[in-house]
Parts: structure tokens; C-alpha cells; sequence
């Protein structure tokens, strides 16, 4: 019992480790950071309004972009140049978040001629452009105004020869990023600003002068770092603007908060002391998986929590290896924010946002399994053995009514999504309108917008699927569950909480409780009413065998050693669950004392023909049949010679 707790207690240490470093690379300032910049940059009418098209994408660059970035007066109408000029470099939140370089636009567009329209309408058109497909973009180089005449000898005058260049992700540093509509690659055509306001005025207008964005872009990228030195964070801000090729936009917003100096602060020490110890106790626990895979082999993978510690290993060991790469990226995105050229060239933080966040997921597996395995660890409590035989019993009950659910269930989503996909944006892809059929289950819908789509089969749909799927199907589901709960409870009604009764009876032993203790004490044996056993319950009987020194005696007596009352009690509650609590015969045996050499020989002593009688009882208890007592004639003669 005693190594059962070792067990949790060093497994309870090795959760707080990892807990303490789950916890040590996020910061609960991050959330405000976000809300802060989200403010400053979304929560605003124009913002609302850039679904529309082209010109109300200006209209928020000029009127939300450019002034969040580029502040020119204090609160109080001041002007900034006058009071410090470093205060320009800030952004408009108070003065806290730096802006690191200056932002971007990124431009994805689609080549001429994409698509053919059908010949009856082909006279209508001058050009058909498709959808935006990450393999088929435009990658092409152009002059100005997207003309189809540029000169590979031209030497780049800066700015304006830049804009409609194509690059490619590896020299931007980019990320694939997935939208709304589809996935978006991490390269384009680039639109660097500048760290003045009045440049980064004309280089917007310059765009808007030469239709940068027409016909053919079908995403634009708004991308911008931020550093707020008092809570050391950095901010990546990505808005992203699909236009696809029915018309308007699709508005989509990612803000990725960050901490690259992860060192920092009086919990430096403390963090780095709980990765050795991380590392300490993977090593361990890795020995102990090592080792009792060699011993059972493929049996060891037969067991559930087996593959559940196997998969949190193997996390730890690929959390440690980003571990390691997460600081080597870093390194590098330090040297590239000390270099001279950092305040006039965007500097691009997404690879070190993306890699924090798989690291993040990585962290929250291993940290999900861990806890996860307590389970595990409270496996000899009854209530614990109560879920477990539950999930086990209705296992395959529920299996095989899934099938039946799913089937009601994926025919309603499909009859939804090719009657009112069209309209509504909840339902306008399968995926979508499965996850509104789960929303509803939950009490999340909207049916004014259901019946409008469809007055016929929108009331239809919802008011049958309410009935046989979450009021008739829904409760064959609890039902099931009900049904294996009760099957379960029944099958551990005999067992004990070891366990609780063994901790309770710690506490109060040490508590100087010795009288309250008793009633917790998991070796004494109690009746059904709770009272302790002590050998004459009713419907026991006692049988007294005493052994002789007659010639022809079977047993040989010898000396003893006593018994302790404690063993004994525990054998007789060991005997009355092996018999699910039936009246039992409880044998004592007495042996005359006999000095045989000073050895010990014949059946042993007391404790050991104790056992023996026990085991020969257990074999013939409820043995009615004459099958079963020429199946067991062995036992049947033992026991006339013990009872001569």
C-alpha cells in the first residue's frame, strides 16, 4: 500500500514540473496585450465595413491603420515631435507597445485568363479570373500597373519597382496561412511601409493610384510587430482579406502574442531548475517503460493506459526537441532585431509565432495526458472501478448505436446543406452545417433564419430532427448508459475503498484518534452492518480440529509460531469476498506441542495449514453434484483425513 503512494506521490511531482512549465511560457498579460491592440485596429466602424470592396480597405488604412501606428499628438493635442520624438515609435495605446519596423501589405493574385466561360456567355467577358489556388497563383513580374512589358535588364529603382515583383515564401520568411475560403500561400507581392508617417502616406497613395489591387488580387495581407517592453511580449498582427471571385471580402483576423526572451525576471532560475527536472524524470519513466516492455512484450501494448503513457513519452521527448529548436530560432530573430536595418525593413515574426504555438499544442498533449492518468493511479478505488466497468459494459452497446445515430444524424446535415446552403452562411459547407446540428443539440440556433431560408423545409427539418434525433435518440444514448452504470454498480457492490479507508485511517491513527480510526481501518473485518467481525457471526460455524501424536495420524504436529490477530481477520475478509459475503466455516487448528529435533516438519506451521484449510473449504463450498466431487476427489480425501 505504502509503494502505491510512493507512486502517486512521484508521479503528483513529476505533473507539477511539467504544469510549472506549461504555465512558465504563457503570461496572463497576453490576453490584455491582445485585447489592447484588437482595440485599437478591429473595434472600430471601419473595420465593419471592409467586406465591401477595394475603396473601404483605403478608408481604414487612412483613417484606423495609419494613425493606431503612427501617432502625431499626445491626448491633451500636444504635438509628439515636441515633447520626445522617440514617443513617435510607440503606437497610439498609451505609449506602451514599440513598434518594431515598419508594416507591410502582401498582395496573392491569380494569372489572366484563369478560367473559361461557358461559349453562350463567353461574348460578355473580355476575361474570366478563377478562384485563388495555391498551385496555380500568379507569380509573374511586372511594370507598373500590372503591365505585361517588363524587362528582365531593368535595374530596380526601389519602391515602385518593388511592389509588382512576386517573391516567394523562403525570402519573406513566411507561413502558409488558411482562410476563410482556402489555404494562402506565404509569399506575394510586397508593399513595405516606412517608419515615417508622411512616407508611408505616399507609398498608399502611390498604391491607389496604380490599381495595385483589382480584378485579380484575391487576398490582401496587413501584417505589423509590436514589443511592449514592461510585460516582454511581442505581438505578430495579420489581417487578412479574401476576395474571392463572387464579389466583396472575407475579413479575417489573427493576432499572436509572444514572448521571445523567455529568461527573464526573478522566475529564470525556477523555470530552467524545473526543465532539468523535466528531463530527470522523462529519463525515468522512460527506463520503467523500457524495462516492462521487455517483460511482457506485446502484452504491454494490450493495455489502454499503456499507449497512453507511451504517448505522453514521446511528447515529452518531441516537446524537448522544439525546446531546443524554439531557442535556436529565437537567437536568430534577436540578431535579426539588433541589426541596423531593422527599423527600416519589416521584420517578420509568423515562423517564430507559428513554431510557439505547435510548441504550446505540444505542451497542452502532454499536460492533458498527465492529468489524464490519475485515473490510472486511482484505479483500486470502488467508485473509479464503478466508471470503468461502466465505459467497458456500455462500450459495445454504444458502438453499435452510434452507427444507427450517425446515420440519422449525417442524412438531416446533408438534407440541410443542399436545401438552404446557398443562403445561409452557417450551413454553406457540410462541415458547417454538422457543426450547427451539434450547436442546436446544445440550444445554440437561430429558426427565424431557418424558416426564412426555406418556409417548407426549414420548419420541417428542425421540428424531426428535435424529435428522433435529440429526444428519441438522444435518450436511448443515456439509457445505455444507465443501463451499464447499474450492471456496474452491482458487479462492485462487495468491494472497498482501500484506498479512501486506508488514508482516513493514516490521519486519524496519526491524530491520536485510535477509537474513530477503527472505522476506517481497511484490515478489520466489518459485517454488513458495520460492526467488526470477530469470529461468531451468526450463520458461522466454528470447527475446532485438534491434532494427536496417534500412530496413523496423518498430521504431524510440530510448533508454531502465533499468529497475529491482524492476519487473521484479513484472510477471513479475503474469504468472504472470494465467497460474495456467504456464511463460511472458520477452522481452527490446534497442534500439540512436540519436539521433533528442533525442526519443524509435517504440514508446516499453524499459519501455513490455516491456509491450507482455507483453500480445501473455498474448493468444496456449494458442491452438490457427484461430477463435481469425482472431479475434485483429490480434495474430498484430504479432507476425511484431516477430519478423522
Amino acid at each position: 500500500m505504502w509503494s502505491f503512494f510512493r507512486e502517486i506521490a512521484v508521479y503528483m511531482f513529476f505533473v507539477m514540473i511539467i504544469l510549472s512549465i506549461a504555465y512558465g511560457q504563457r503570461d496572463l498579460t497576453a490576453s490584455y496585450m491582445h485585447k489592447t491592440v484588437k482595440d485599437i485596429f478591429v473595434s472600430n466602424s471601419q473595420y465593419s465595413s471592409l467586406s465591401a470592396g477595394f475603396g473601404d480597405f483605403y478608408t481604414w488604412v487612412d483613417e484606423v491603420l495609419l494613425p493606431g501606428l503612427y501617432p502625431t499628438e499626445s491626448y491633451n493635442g500636444d504635438d509628439l515631435g515636441n515633447i520626445n520624438k522617440d514617443l513617435k515609435m510607440f503606437i497610439d495605446d498609451g505609449y506602451f507597445a514599440y513598434r518594431v519596423g515598419p508594416p507591410r501589405f502582401r498582395q496573392l493574385r491569380v494569372p489572366p485568363g484563369s478560367c473559361t466561360p461557358p461559349p453562350q456567355t463567353a461574348a460578355m467577358f473580355d476575361n474570366c479570373n478563377s478562384d485563388y489556388n495555391i498551385l496555380t497563383q500568379d507569380e509573374n513580374k511586372y511594370d507598373e500597373r500590372w503591365n505585361d512589358s517588363y524587362n528582365p535588364n531593368k535595374t530596380s529603382s526601389g519602391f515602385r519597382d518593388d511592389v509588382w515583383m512576386y517573391q516567394n515564401m523562403t525570402d519573406l520568411e513566411g507561413v502558409p496561412l488558411y482562410g476563410v475560403e482556402t489555404l494562402y500561400s506565404g509569399g506575394g507581392y510586397v508593399a513595405v511601409l516606412d517608419k515615417f508617417l508622411w512616407r508611408a502616406k505616399w507609398k498608399v497613395d502611390y498604391l491607389r493610384e496604380t490599381r495595385w489591387l483589382d480584378e485579380r488580387t484575391r487576398a490582401v495581407f496587413v501584417e505589423f510587430t509590436l514589443y511592449n517592453a514592461h510585460v516582454n511580449l511581442f505581438s505578430m498582427f495579420t489581417l487578412l482579406l479574401e476576395y474571392p471571385s463572387t464579389g466583396g471580402a472575407l475579413v479575417n483576423t489573427k493576432i499572436d502574442v509572444i514572448r521571445i526572451y523567455n529568461y527573464v525576471g526573478s522566475m529564470t532560475v525556477f523555470v530552467a531548475i524545473c526543465e532539468v527536472l523535466f528531463i530527470i524524470m522523462l529519463i525515468y519513466y522512460l527506463i520503467i517503460a523500457i524495462i516492462d516492455i521487455k517483460k511482457q512484450k506485446m502484452k504491454y501494448f494490450k493495455q489502454f493506459w499503456n499507449w497512453i503513457e507511451v504517448s505522453k513519452i514521446a511528447l515529452c521527448m518531441t516537446g524537448i526537441s522544439m525546446r531546443g529548436y524554439k531557442a535556436l530560432f529565437f537567437e536568430l530573430a534577436l540578431e535579426e532585431l539588433s541589426e541596423e536595418e531593422g527599423s527600416t525593413s519589416f521584420i517578420n515574426l509568423q515562423q517564430m509565432a507559428v513554431y510557439d504555438e505547435t510548441y504550446g499544442y505540444v505542451i497542452a498533449a502532454v499536460v492533458f495526458m498527465g492529468t489524464l492518468q490519475f485515473i490510472n493511479l486511482m484505479r483500486f478505488n470502488a467508485r473509479m472501478n464503478v466508471l470503468t466497468k461502466t465505459l467497458k459494459g456500455a462500450g459495445s452497446a454504444l458502438a453499435n448505436y452510434s452507427i444507427i445515430f450517425y446515420i440519422v444524424f449525417f442524412a438531416y446535415g446533408q438534407l440541410l446543406f443542399l436545401t438552404v446552403g446557398r443562403e445561409l452562411e452557417q450551413y454553406h459547407t457540410f462541415f458547417g452545417t454538422i457543426k450547427s446540428l451539434y450547436l442546436m443539440f446544445l440550444g445554440s440556433f437561430d429558426y427565424k433564419s431557418l424558416e426564412a431560408a426555406d418556409p417548407a423545409i426549414g420548419p420541417f427539418v428542425f421540428f424531426t430532427l428535435t424529435l428522433f434525433v435529440y429526444m428519441i435518440l438522444a435518450t436511448l444514448f443515456v439509457t445505455v448508459i444507465v443501463w451499464a452504470y447499474e450492471w456496474a454498480n452491482e458487479e462492485n457492490r462487495d468491494a472497498t475503498n482501500d484506498i479512501v479507508d486506508f488514508m482516513w485511517w493514516k490521519v486519524m491513527s496519526m491524530a491520536g484518534m485510535h477509537e474513530r480510526a477503527k472505522q476506517y481501518d481497511p484490515w478489520l473485518d466489518r459485517d454488513d452492518d458495520g460492526e467488526q467481525e470477530d469470529g461468531d457471526r451468526e450463520g458461522e460455524e466454528e470447527i475446532e480440529w485438534e491434532g494427536t501424536n496417534n500412530e496413523g495420524d496423518n498430521i504431524e504436529a510440530v510448533q508454531s509460531r502465533p499468529v497475529s490477530a491482524a492476519t487473521i481477520k484479513k484472510q477471513r475478509r479475503l474469504r468472504r469476498q472470494r465467497r460474495g459475503g456467504k456464511p463460511q466455516k472458520i477452522v481452527k487448528y490446534k497442534p500439540p506441542k512436540v519436539e521433533s529435533d528442533g525442526r519443524q516438519c509435517g504440514y508446516g506451521n499453524l499459519e501455513a495449514l490455516q491456509g491450507r484449510l482455507d483453500y480445501i473449504f473455498d474448493k468444496l463450498h456449494d458442491f452438490n453434484s457427484s461430477r463435481d466431487v469425482r472431479k475434485n476427489r483429490s480434495l474430498t480425501i484430504a479432507m476425511k483425513q484431516f477430519s478423522k
